[in-house]
Formats: structure tokens, C-alpha cells, sequence
């Protein structure tokens, strides 16, 4: 499984951290895992970091998780996740895609180069 998943009860957030080979449908598993467990911890929001991810997923892949599967899942807009990513990583391009799929169908998402600045961001009170 080139993925870890579990709840931080200190950040109040899901980390997702990916690592190695990772295909279309270990994306696919993984975000419903995910899901799953933000329901079960009563959080929206995720960290996701593929600093030590080898993308072998297609955009096409990378496309249908918001465009078919948040939504089939019903994966609330009011979710907030954060990607880590270092700005040498050979993903960036791709991650930039996603970014932009999500943001384009309203998911709040952000990429970040540093892990301080992705928990700052989903661990701000925006209710102010």
C-alpha cells in the first residue's frame, strides 16, 4: 500500500501521506478511505502529502476524483485540503492540474511547499 492514513486528534485533521508508486486506482482507494474516516472523526479537513510520491496515476485519474468521485461520495464543499509538495517534486505540474480541477468544482484546496504552512491554513479559524 503506498499510503498512510490516519487522524491527527491533536490538529483536528486527516493525514494522508503517499510514497512510492502510486496508480489511479491507489488514489481512488485511498480518498474513499479518507472520506470515510473524515465522517468518522467529524473533520473536513486533510493534509495530503505526496512529497515522496512517484505519480503513475493518469490526468485522467487525477481529474475524475473531483469531477466523479467527491461527488459520488459527497464529499462536502466545505472541506479544506491541503497538499504538500515540494516545489522540486517531478508531480508539480500534475498537482497543479488537481489543484485547479478541485478549485474549478468548489473544493477548497491549496497546495504548500512547507508542512507548517499546510497546517496553519487548515487549522485557522476562518469564522472570523
Amino acid at each position: 500500500m503506498p499510503y498512510t492514513l490516519k487522524y491527527n486528534d491533536t490538529l483536528g485533521i486527516i493525514e494522508l501521506v503517499y510514497s512510492g508508486p502510486t496508480s489511479g486506482s491507489d488514489l481512488k482507494r485511498s480518498t474513499s478511505e479518507a472520506i470515510l474516516l473524515a465522517r468518522q472523526s467529524s473533520t473536513q479537513k486533510c493534509l495530503i502529502d505526496v512529497s515522496e510520491m512517484e505519480l503513475k496515476a493518469s490526468i485522467s485519474d487525477l481529474f475524475g476524483l473531483p469531477a466523479r468521485q467527491y461527488e459520488e461520495e459527497k464529499l462536502s464543499k466545505q472541506s479544506r485540503i491541503a497538499i504538500l509538495l515540494h516545489a522540486s517534486h517531478k508531480a508539480t505540474a500534475a498537482v497543479s492540474f488537481f489543484e485547479t480541477a478541485c478549485y474549478n468544482r468548489g473544493w477548497q484546496m491549496q497546495t504548500f511547499p512547507e508542512r507548517r504552512q499546510a497546517v496553519a491554513w487548515l487549522t485557522e479559524d476562518i469564522s472570523k
